[in-house]
């Protein structure tokens, strides 16, 4: 091959390998398509939310035991329920039930569902804008993957996945202010995706 026409070459293979990397790192023909997220507030209350995820228990009276006075004997059965009730919330708040950890006391809880099944390898949530001007964004609530996360479409603020971590353990998530807006960053091997997002507080229920 003569000199000059191994010079051409040469100068074309680098405009080719330049062309090259200005596609993949200054456009998006090669990303793919962002992880596609809607937020949701669940507008129940915490009472409620509760006794859809768990039966409520049956309490067994013994009769030999009750008063036979009858206003001591409904005294006594509502005193037992009360107990079942509590010990419900207990087991609740031993398997880390958002709900019953105080990640959503006074505030309603929030959902978001992806547009199709991820094996997330990375979540974040954080304040939009920091609270003092000019710091960093408050991080809420961080996990990572173990090894292979479970594949899902939909995630609870909070609730850490199957498969999934706290990025540091000593950092729970943290509670959610009504009316302050966060940021919910998620990944998936190449895919990301983010979504912003507020919680309101929650209106007390009606005394029975």
């Amino acid at each position: 091959m003569e000199p000059m026409n191994r010079k051409l070459w040469i100068a074309l293979g680098i405009t080719v390998a330049l062309g090259f990397c200005y596609v993949v790192f200054n456009t998006e023909w090669l990303k793919p398509d962002p992880i596609q997220i809607q937020a949701q507030v669940r507008e129940v209350s915490a009472r409620a939310s509760l006794e859809r995820r768990t039966p409520t228990p049956k309490v067994v009276f013994d009769e030999s035991k009750l008063p036979k006075d009858p206003a001591e004997r409904e005294k006594a059965i509502k005193e037992l329920r009360a107990a079942a009730r509590r010990e419900r919330t207990s087991s609740e708040a031993a398997s880390g039930t958002p709900m019953a950890t105080g990640k959503f006391e006074g505030v309603y809880p929030v959902v978001f569902a992806l547009d199709g099944e991820y094996k997330l390898t990375a979540i974040r949530v954080i304040e939009d804008t920091p609270s003092q001007p000019g710091g960093a964004p408050l991080i809420v609530w961080q996990v990572d993957t173990t090894s292979n996360s479970v594949p899902t479409k939909a995630l609870i603020y909070g609730r850490t996945p199957r498969g999934m971590k706290l990025k540091d353990e000593r950092n729970k998530p943290a509670k959610l202010l009504p009316g302050t807006t966060y940021r919910l960053e998620v990944k998936a091997g190449r895919y990301e995706g983010r979504t912003t997002f507020q919680t309101k507080e929650t209106v007390p229920a009606e005394v029975q």
